[in-house]
């Protein structure tokens, strides 16, 4: 009866307060176990639900305070008030009184259940405290509170690595693997993380308290050995094996756990040298211990390697340290790289391939090129599978690459394994064309990166070769091949730049000169404009790629509309711009619009005074702002370290630029183009130099090699001719549609049904015979010139249907050479969806043509995702009548 009375009670907002008020009469002592224990299931259903909205029961808070208390409580009982005290502090507003929860009876409390054998109402205890932590965070009355001697979350820090070392030590004596363990401790870390999220200050404390944690582990395995009768113990090699596994399983662990608080600390931009100085002592201590194993060494070293956690080093003493725009020019230490290497040397010395190749892995993530060369260069030699060799071969050309562009960043004194002197900074260059050395440097410099560029067009040629399948290394491929577009068209720039330095030299003509650089500008920023696009298809193409690879990709996107933007508007004058044909009608006139509208709407959630310079860089007049696709994906990616340091310099960018740009207004002939195109290139070339100073690493989805999730797409004629589709000239073709889901595996999250499907085919697609299915084992939708657009129409049309704003199905274009049919699909629970289309192909001559196409889905949390294509369109054959 009471059940049904708090369902019923649930669907009012006036009725919820009055029903908890009575509920709440039900749990005192003189209760039942049996009614006590309902009632708590009533209000646990009565907060889930999220029907209560009233303020807070203090009168329940007290009871259940008062219930955890009770020594006899059952142990059921106790965890259902410990969930529904959960329930009450999620949904509370945060401006509570500040007598409602006291820190000591709560910690008595928690430390009480905490110590329960039953792991869930431990768990849940702790959790309850660091969700009260959490929500007292944002109480305006609860600051002082908080603040005091009592300080609640650090003393919930004390008690959660309390908990670890008990739960950890018995193990460790008893050299028996507990399943319970490793879960256990890594839910009580990621409370750890989520507790020092909200309160970062709080990280000295917590550096310290892994710190004892390291210490403890070492200290209870010392203790083992000291009681521990030596013979026996040797004699017993299963202990000293089952202890091993132990000791690398946690110390791993905590290695996971402190670079993903380390990296939350860069993001609030809290990394201090004090924070650097007690990670190097925890890293120190262990690496002198020879408790572990090589692997825990050379995990534990490469973390004092780790650019993108100490690229922002603040120095106490100094108040920062020297930064170009934000970004640290001395994060990079030889000392440190030497350390991982000698340890990788002696993993690879034993044997250990497996656990080598995972540090290259971590290396390549962390932007470590050097370690990762070495250690892909030595597993090469061991592997003997033609796959594995070719994966591996792969690796090193693009690590290889990777590390010319990281010698180019280094302080000139380069490494110890191969000197680097050359640098090319501003201050070397002076003005542009001021000094003939500097173009030697500077040809030196675009050597290096065109270097870099074929060691990545070299690892991209590895994998082509021998394909036996289209979706194997797809991401991969698709990665380097983006990746070495960007740095050729660095390249491409800087050898511009440095043709205008030598023709200056040779006193040509300053108009001649213009009109030449500028159209070759403009035309390496649209591809640039478009290499962001490609980028921005690459994070929605990929349902399962993590959150951090997604980030560094759309950081990458910015990147290529920044130098984008900036070549585009070096040498841009709108007096002079109407006279450069570029790449058609129109582009010329409409060539800032376009840049803009595209940085624009990847740096909306920025600095909004670098938008407001952005806008009024836009001539009035032109095409409005259309920057909607781009908001979600880049707010997601802010935090990101590179993102953060592509901001800084986009901020110098548009300052920079709004400044020649009202110079280049007044340009009407020759007279004033040399200094404000000098004005230009400086500035483009000082750009370049501080975005080469961001480091580069791998996104960890570069590493997954299973197959992608994709689709496949299969037609046939209505008339079904044996001899394959076929249309009489000057008719429509009508084809019946299967799309096939393909490698999807159960443990995504995401949740789909309906796909829309793009398929299209112009007189260019003609082909010289039926090729049929030859193609299937080098087919990579990404190759193809016109995925952009075809995309971008897709996306518009999936968008339109998923408001119930089209139902259009197909049409012939502006274009009469290309043709095209929308088609939406309702999977079945094989992944498989059926459909039909017509395609206008009555203007196309005889011949065989090949049919592309496209496919997107919408995901349970209104996400547009674009699956990749795993198999060519189908070929047709237009006969005579």
């Amino acid at each position: 009866m009471l059940v049904s009375i708090s369902k019923l009670a649930s669907r009012s907002t006036i009725l919820t307060s009055e029903h908890a008020d009575l509920l709440v009469l039900f749990l005192n002592k003189e209760k039942t176990f049996h009614l006590r224990g309902t009632t708590l299931r009533c209000l646990h259903y009565i907060f889930s639900k999220g029907m209560y909205h009233v303020p807070l029961n203090t009168s329940l808070v007290n009871t259940l305070f008062s219930m955890l208390d009770e020594p006899q409580l059952p142990s059921h009982m106790l965890f259902q008030a410990l969930q529904t005290l959960r329930k009450i502090i999620l949904r509370i507003h945060p401006n509570l009184p500040s007598d409602v929860f006291e820190s000591s009876k709560l910690l008595s409390i928690a430390t009480n259940v905490s110590a329960s054998p039953i792991t869930s109402e431990s768990m849940l205890a702790i959790s309850v405290l660091v969700d009260i932590s959490r929500k007292l965070r944002g109480s305006t009355q609860m600051e002082s509170f908080v603040h005091s001697e009592s300080h609640l979350p650090s003393r919930v820090i004390l008690l959660i690595i309390d908990q670890i070392t008990l739960t950890v030590k018995p193990v460790l004596v008893l050299c028996q693997i507990d399943s319970v363990m490793l879960p256990k401790v890594n839910f009580l870390l990621d409370l750890l993380i989520i507790l020092n999220r909200e309160y970062p200050d709080l990280h000295l404390l917590v550096l310290d308290q892994i710190f004892g944690l390291i210490k403890s582990i070492l200290i209870v395995h010392d203790n083992v050995m000291a009681t521990t009768d030596t013979d026996a113990f040797v004699h017993d090699n299963a202990d000293l094996k089952e202890s091993s596994v132990i000791r690398s399983k946690l110390v791993f662990r905590i290695y996971r756990f402190l670079i993903t608080f380390l990296e939350n600390l860069s993001e609030a931009e809290a990394i201090s040298t004090k924070v650097f100085d007690k990670v190097k002592i925890l890293v120190e201590h262990i690496c002198q211990s020879n408790l572990f194993e090589c692997y825990a060494y050379t995990i534990y070293s490469l973390l004092l390697q780790h650019q993108f956690i100490w690229g922002h080093l603040v120095h106490e003493s100094e108040g920062s340290c020297n930064r170009l725009s934000g970004i640290s020019l001395h994060s990079y230490s030889v000392e440190h790289e030497t350390h991982v290497i000698e340890f990788a040397k002696r993993m690879l010395t034993e044997k250990n391939s497996w656990p080598a190749y995972r540090v290259g892995t971590y290396a390549a993530c962390q932007g470590a090129w050097h370690t990762t060369t070495f250690i892909f260069e030595q597993l090469v030699k061991r592997v003997c599978s033609d796959l594995c060799c070719r994966w591996l071969k792969s690796l090193v050309h693009y690590a290889h690459g990777e590390w010319k562009c990281e010698l180019l960043r280094l302080p000139k004194q380069g490494l110890e394994t191969r000197k680097f002197p050359l640098t090319l900074s501003i201050d070397d260059l002076g003005e542009i064309g001021q000094d003939a050395a500097c173009n030697k440097k500077g040809h030196i410099y675009s050597k290096e990166l065109a270097a870099a560029y074929n060691s990545i067009c070299s690892s991209l040629e590895t994998l082509r070769v021998d394909v036996t399948t289209g979706q194997s290394f797809y991401f991969q491929r698709w990665f380097l091949s983006l990746r070495a577009k960007l740095l050729g068209a660095v390249v491409d720039i800087l050898n511009i730049l440095r043709n205008i330095i030598k023709n200056r030299q040779g006193q040509k003509s300053s108009m001649v000169e213009y009109f030449i650089s500028v159209q070759k500008l403009t035309q390496i920023s649209l591809q640039l404009k478009r290499l962001a696009q490609e980028f921005d298809l690459v994070t929605t193409s990929f349902i399962d790629i993590d959150k951090k690879s997604s980030s560094i990709i759309s950081a990458l996107a910015i990147s290529c509309s920044l130098l984008a933007f900036c070549s585009g508007f070096a040498l841009y004058i709108p007096s002079l711009a109407n006279r450069v044909a570029i790449c058609g009608p129109g582009v010329a006139n409409n060539i800032d619009t376009i840049l803009i509208q595209n940085l624009v709407g990847r740096l909306w959630h920025s600095n909004h005074e670098t938008i407001t310079d952005l806008c009024l860089l836009w001539e009035a007049g032109g095409k409005p702002f259309d920057c909607f696709h781009f908001r979600s994906r880049i707010q997601a990616c802010e935090n990101c370290s590179e993102a953060r340091d592509i901001l800084r310099v986009s901020s110098d960018a548009v300052s920079g630029f709004s400044g020649v740009k009202s110079k280049s207004n007044r340009v009407q002939n020759e007279e004033g183009l040399t200094e404000v195109t000098k004005d230009g290139l400086q500035l483009l070339l000082e750009i370049l130099m501080k975005w080469m100073q961001i480091p580069f690493r791998t996104p960890k989805y570069f590493f997954n090699l299973r197959p992608c999730l994709g689709s496949e797409l299969f037609a046939v004629n209505e008339t079904r001719n044996p001899d394959g589709i076929c249309v009489s000239l000057g008719f429509h073709l009508s084809l019946n549609l299967c799309l096939q889901l393909r490698n999807a595996r159960p443990g995504i999250s995401v949740r789909f049904k309906k796909f829309y499907c793009m398929l299209y085919c112009k007189l260019s697609f003609m082909e010289p015979r039926a090729s049929g299915e030859q193609e299937l084992g080098t087919y990579q939708a990404w190759e193809t010139d016109d995925m952009v657009e075809i995309s971008e129409k897709l996306l518009k049309y999936a968008s339109e249907c998923s408001t119930k704003k089209s139902n259009k199905r197909g049409r012939r274009s502006d274009d009469e050479d290309f043709v095209y049919s929308f088609v939406c699909f309702e999977l079945n629970d094989r992944g498989q969806g059926f459909s039909s289309c017509l395609l206008d192909v009555s203007g196309f001559p005889v011949g065989y043509y090949r049919i592309k196409w496209y496919s997107c889905c919408f995901d349970n949390q209104g996400e547009c995702w674009t699956l990749p294509p795993l198999n060519p369109g189908p070929v047709f054959t237009v006969q005579s009548l």
